[in-house]
């Protein structure tokens, strides 16, 4: 099993043990903080954000490829054989 710890610090124990160490610690002096209503809320928020200014997200789009120049990069949509630019493209 992971601990929490493991999982939202991603690093084993024995490659990291100072970031465990300071972890630990701040745990102990700070305390553990959550966004009331979850991390969900947090995702939610910066979703509407991004929506609010503009920003176009296609989440489970699939993409066949990726062309990149200098001023911009643009994405072949997989499913629709479709070509769109952006100024940025983020792969999760």
């Amino acid at each position: 099993l992971f601990s929490y710890q493991h999982l939202y610090v991603g690093l084993r124990p024995q490659n990291a043990p100072g970031v465990f160490s300071l972890l630990a610690a701040t745990e102990l002096t700070d305390g553990i903080w959550y966004p009331v209503g979850g991390f969900a809320t947090v995702r939610d928020g910066l979703l509407r954000l991004a929506r609010e200014h503009g920003v176009e997200l296609r989440l489970g789009a699939e993409v066949s490829s990726i062309l990149v120049n200098e001023s911009s990069s643009a994405t072949a949509d997989g499913e629709t054989a479709s070509t769109r630019e952006a100024r940025g493209v983020k792969l999760a």
